[in-house]
């Protein structure tokens, strides 16, 4: 089993739009109507945000009354269900 995720833009740099591509390869044998489950492909997303006053913001010192930051993380796992059905 080869799991890969590719992360690409356009232009080469982290600008929108951001086109991501998730590969899972394998093998097994299912009979008709059998389910296999394929996982295992899991990104991981975090970053941190500052927001702050216009102007008030920007003061030094007492600036850092106007302004937070706050810290997000998002996790995702991407399963895939294949269940084969042949047709006679």
């Amino acid at each position: 089993t080869r799991l890969q995720s590719v992360v690409t833009s356009p232009d080469g740099r982290q600008t929108a739009p951001v086109t991501e591509i998730k590969q899972a390869s394998t093998i097994v044998r299912l009979k008709d109507g059998e389910t296999a489950v394929i996982g295992g492909l899991i990104s991981e997303e975090g970053g941190e945000t500052t927001r702050a006053v216009p102007v008030l913001g920007a003061v030094p010192v007492v600036g850092q009354a106007f302004r937070s930051k706050a810290k997000s993380s998002h996790r995702t796992e991407l399963v895939i269900f294949l269940t084969p059905r042949l047709i006679r």
